[in-house]
């Protein structure tokens, strides 16, 4: 008797531990950025409104890795992300300029990201994020 307890207790623990797996793995896949690459030349700072900027993104897998996989915009300060886009800028911008050693269908946007401009919060956290999402999607680190 007590071997049948002990057998049917452990086919419900597992069959409820596969269960939960399975689960898991139907968010995970909700999450997956889609694979084609995509070109650079679908970023653009813009200027909106008077002294609005706004960063324009139009690759879809992007705004996925947005809004589930990156930390929100109050994890870091305005001035660390300010700061973090001044390198990452920077040496997109020289990768940009070298097309002899860099993908040139990738690096064909020069972003223009002065740091005497305020650009807010908003659009440092989106600019700060595409870099990361660089990073995550396509195994690219600019530092």
């Amino acid at each position: 008797m007590k071997k049948v307890i002990l057998i049917l207790s452990l086919s419900a623990l597992l069959t409820h531990a596969c269960h939960t797996i399975h689960a898991i793995s139907k968010s995970q896949a909700a999450v997956k950025i889609p694979e084609k690459p995509v070109k650079s030349d679908t970023l653009q700072l813009v200027k909106s409104d008077g002294n609005r900027y706004d960063l324009i993104v139009l690759d879809p897998s992007y705004e996925t890795y947005l809004k589930s996989i990156a930390r929100p915009d109050w994890y870091h300060s305005n001035s660390f992300y300010k700061t973090q886009n001044l390198f990452y800028v920077a040496e997109w911008n020289r990768r940009h300029e070298d097309p002899m050693h860099y993908d040139p269908d990738f690096y064909s946007t020069y972003i223009d990201y002065r740091p005497d401009i305020e650009y807010g919060l908003k659009l440092n956290y989106k600019l700060y994020n595409y870099f990361q999402f660089i990073r995550y999607r396509y195994g690219i680190q600019l530092r």
